[in-house]
């Protein structure tokens, strides 16, 4: 992933994280985990946290990683263990800017949380919502 993209990520991550008012630390594990999985690690994170307001968002280039970065905004809406409204009116909010239709984006993060809940990896829970989001698995 290139590295605007990741900042752009994991800021996304972030706002999702804090838009309940605190900052939990499975929250943070999580971040850091992305982070680490993305070829980066806590200080990169840490990095983008400090400079939130200079990082733009950056749309993936597929389908694939769009779906891949919804499904991780996801995973942090939930990682605390409790779901708030702001945390899913700021993940619904980035399903539209990374150009998911308005129309499914409550469905597809109900979607996605479920597969989440029942403990499918993102592959997983990708074939089982494809066919609401037109995914070209060809892409990945």
């Amino acid at each position: 992933m290139k590295r605007e993209l990741l900042d752009s990520h994991l800021k996304n991550l972030w706002e999702v994280a804090m838009s309940d008012g605190h900052i939990d630390d499975d929250e943070v594990e999580l971040l850091y985990k992305i982070a680490r999985r993305h070829g980066a690690g806590s200080w990169r994170a840490n990095r983008v946290k400090k400079r939130m307001d200079k990082i733009p968002f950056v749309n993936p280039d597929n389908d694939a990683e769009r779906f891949d970065q919804m499904y991780d905004l996801v995973m942090m809406m939930m990682a605390d263990g409790e779901i708030d409204e702001n945390e899913t009116k700021v993940c619904n909010k980035y399903a539209e800017h990374l150009g998911f239709d308005k129309r499914i984006v409550d469905e597809l993060v109900h979607s996605i949380s479920s597969n989440i809940t029942v403990g499918n990896d993102p592959e997983e829970t990708k074939q089982r919502v494809k066919f609401m989001l037109k995914i070209d698995d060809k892409e990945k």
